[in-house]
């Protein structure tokens, strides 16, 4: 079964996040409001077509969010104890999450949107960085990164670019 994604067609938007995991984690998905002539209607969400997709990715994020922390703590099976396996937990609490695809994603917002504050932060900031180019080499996430499913940043992001706002110096 293939998760479906609701969020605008046209930009990254806070839909990108989604997008960053399930394309890293190579989950089936289908991107909903960028096909023609699909609006399935549950019952369970606004009416509306601006608050049905806001709804959806809400949703998205906590159960996302519920998963990855459950999973610290059980990460082989949830009917074991969680002294069964430690060993485990703390190598999943060691290795990538969608946190990292997150602020990879953030981070490479803010250097679309502020260069030049980015250029004057970054050395101060390696570590993060290296997370991200780590994050951006991950196979998936590549093929992802150099598709034609990946919008480019724009003007009609968050995360949009004003001159005046990002002054040089």
């Amino acid at each position: 079964m293939a998760y479906e994604l609701y969020y605008w067609p046209s930009i990254q938007g806070r839909g990108e996040f989604i997008r960053l995991a399930l394309e890293d984690a190579g989950a089936p998905y289908r991107d909903v409001a960028r096909e023609e002539g699909i609006a399935p209607r549950l019952g369970l969400a606004p009416e509306d077509e601006v608050g049905r997709p806001v709804a959806m990715a809400i949703q998205l994020t906590i159960a996302d969010l519920v998963a990855e922390v459950h999973d610290t703590h059980h990460p082989v099976a949830s009917h074991l104890y969680y002294d069964d396996q430690r060993v485990e937990a703390k190598r999943r609490v060691a290795s990538h999450s969608y946190v990292d695809l997150s602020a990879c994603q953030v981070v490479e917002g803010l250097a679309y949107a502020f260069s030049n504050a980015m250029a004057r932060v970054e050395p101060a900031i390696p570590r993060l960085r290296a997370l991200c180019e780590r994050v951006c080499a991950r196979a998936n996430v590549s093929a992802y990164l150099a598709s034609p499913r990946r919008r480019a940043f724009s003007e009609h992001e968050i995360l949009r670019r004003y001159p005046e706002l990002d002054p040089a110096g």
